[in-house]
């Protein structure tokens, strides 16, 4: 009989009904929502979103939908090199990174004789690429089939910075104009076995790291002497990713913050962005030069903002540049150029030219815009001065001998109905003519450098080559 009492009035909670615990269970359920909308006023039902809105608000990384390129990416990040390939023959220059084409160009063949033709695809191309991201920083192009090609290609390789992963491709007769100098440097530079011996008609292709170890390299060869071009070329590359902050010192001051994003974007510009020199390029460095007459100069380009660099430093390290007002004139628009003038503090205008890429009168409606912005920006100015990018400036452009130059020319124009337009350029800018400040006459109008007043009819403009 004891033992049937104990069975009727058992003491373990593991024998209580069921309708006990789904109770207290009922109750903590309870509790928890009561305290949700304690912490979470606003949620009180609705969508899925807004009861977990207190989640979304954060912005969780693990809430949001991933497309297929963020995996790419993460794989990419991840990855701990940089896969670089090469295409080069006789039509067409590619380039890959990470599998996707950075830099394409085709061949272009142009007429220039009754029966010549030339190929303006033949040259070095040169691929500048973030030793981290791989992402693209300069791509040019020198024709160093024609002979003074070679000193610009030699300058930009110089001035670009250390640690840059550079691709060097080369196809056709690159070789033609290249001296004892050049090549000797090409062999210390890249660093290559066979840079030095590659033959007219053969492709070369090299990837290395600037100052660093040369990757891959790849040339083909002419079997025989009937062959005008060899075979194509294709070179693969594994380069070993670079760290992520591998920035300058000078990196971290406030002052050059806009400097340094643009470092770490473009390429090719030398001292502005090496890490051993603060480069202190400004207008205020320039001595002063008192003067009568402030004439503006307006810069035309189109993209090699490297080349405006080499003026503005020319410009700006004369007496008289402090105070000589400079605005650029882009054709077409370039994010490169609007992030250069905002380093250097210049004006900016973009033109959207309405004549076709490669159309002779494009650079004639160029001018013609560039002047016309000169005059609006700069509406005290009745005269101007047009530099092309790619001019070589005189030491003493803005010296007290050349700026007498300008002034009596100045005067010339300003004073005679007769003359609009003076030029800057061969035969008027020799020592001989500044000396003796005589005026040299010219019948055609360099598009080089020139002289211009503002009673100039725009629809007269048309420059002659």
């Amino acid at each position: 009989m004891g033992r049937q009492g104990n069975r009727r009035n058992p003491h373990s909670l593991t024998c209580c009904p069921k309708w006990f615990l789904l109770a207290i269970f009922a109750v903590v359920i309870g509790l928890m929502i009561d305290q949700s909308r304690s912490m979470f006023p606003a949620v009180q039902g609705g969508t899925v979103e807004e009861f977990y809105y207190h989640w979304l608000s954060r912005n969780e990384p693990g809430l949001r939908d991933a497309q297929a390129n963020d995996f790419y990416n993460e794989r990419e990040r991840n990855s701990g090199s940089i896969p670089v390939e090469v295409l080069v023959d006789a039509l067409t220059i590619s380039i890959n990174v990470h599998g996707k084409e950075v830099v394409r160009q085709h061949n272009e063949t142009m007429r220039v004789g009754v029966k010549k033709y030339t190929t303006a695809h033949r040259g070095v191309h040169l691929a500048v690429l973030h030793p981290h991201s791989g992402a693209l920083m300069l791509y040019t192009f020198f024709r160093t089939c024609e002979a003074r090609a070679t000193e610009g290609l030699v300058n930009t390789l110089k001035s670009i910075q250390p640690g840059r992963i550079l691709v060097f491709a080369a196809p056709g007769d690159w070789r033609q104009h290249l001296d004892d100098e050049t090549s000797d440097f090409l062999i210390k530079f890249l660093k290559g076995w066979w840079v030095g011996d590659v033959c007219y008609g053969e492709m070369f292709v090299a990837v290395l790291t600037v100052g660093g170890p040369l990757w891959a390299e790849g040339v083909t060869e002419i079997k025989n002497s009937t062959q005008a071009t060899s075979k194509p070329l294709w070179l693969a590359a594994e380069v070993p990713r670079g760290p992520e902050d591998s920035g300058c010192a000078w990196y971290g001051d406030p002052k050059l913050h806009s400097r340094a994003v643009f470092c770490e974007t473009y390429e090719g510009y030398g001292e502005l962005c090496d890490c051993n020199t603060r480069d202190p390029i400004s207008p205020m460095a320039a001595p002063s030069l008192e003067t009568k007459e402030q004439i503006p100069v307006v810069i035309v380009t189109a993209r090699k903002q490297y080349k405006v660099l080499k003026q503005l430093r020319q410009l700006w390290s004369q007496a008289g540049g402090k105070t000589t007002p400079v605005l650029l004139s882009v054709d077409g628009w370039q994010k490169e150029a609007h992030d250069f003038a905002g380093v250097m503090g210049l004006r900016a205008v973009f033109h959207n030219n309405p004549a076709s890429v490669g159309a002779k009168i494009r650079i004639n409606e160029h001018i013609k815009f560039s002047i016309y912005h000169a005059f609006r920006s700069f509406p005290k100015a009745d005269k101007i001065i047009v530099l092309e990018d790619d001019l070589i400036l005189s030491p003493d452009f803005i010296s007290p001998n050349l700026l007498l130059y300008v002034v009596i020319t100045a005067m010339v124009v300003g004073s005679s109905s007769f003359v609009s337009r003076l030029p800057v350029f061969s035969l008027s800018s020799l020592q001989h003519n500044l000396r003796s400040c005589s005026l040299s006459r010219s019948l055609s109008l360099t598009a080089s450098l020139f002289l211009l007043s503002i009673s100039l009819p725009l629809s007269s403009l048309f420059l002659s080559y």
